[in-house]
């Protein structure tokens, strides 16, 4: 199951009954894919203030050996930090944050298949 194709599939059929997707709806379904992969057990949690949101990232995601680097390379414009040994992602709340988090979080799904295949 991909859920980035299945959310994909279906804007595309909202889309095609309804015309534009206004920018209300895209956002809620940016929002969605977070909480689907929440679910996934990436994603400890995650809090939202007025300025940022925080992602914390499950103790098993965040011990995987290697993983910073990962990290690192999918984190523009985000800031990573690591208290009580859990990866903590941190995005202010500026411009096209929410866009920018949701394609983290599809990022993580990518880096957690490489880790548990072993790669």
């Amino acid at each position: 199951f991909d859920i980035t194709s299945a959310m994909n599939q279906l804007k595309e059929e909202i889309i095609d009954k309804t015309g534009k997707l206004p920018e209300s709806i895209r956002l809620l379904f940016e929002k969605k894919v977070i909480d689907i992969i929440e679910q996934e057990g990436i994603i400890e949690n995650y809090r939202e203030t007025d300025q940022e949101l925080v992602l914390k990232l499950s103790e098993t995601f965040s011990s995987y050996r290697g993983v910073g680097l990962d990290l690192f390379e999918l984190a523009t414009a985000i800031v990573l930090k690591f208290p009580h040994m859990r990866i903590e992602v941190h995005v202010k709340k500026i411009d096209q944050w929410l866009y920018l988090v949701s394609d983290f979080v599809k990022g993580l799904v990518k880096i957690q298949k490489k880790y548990q295949r072993g790669n």
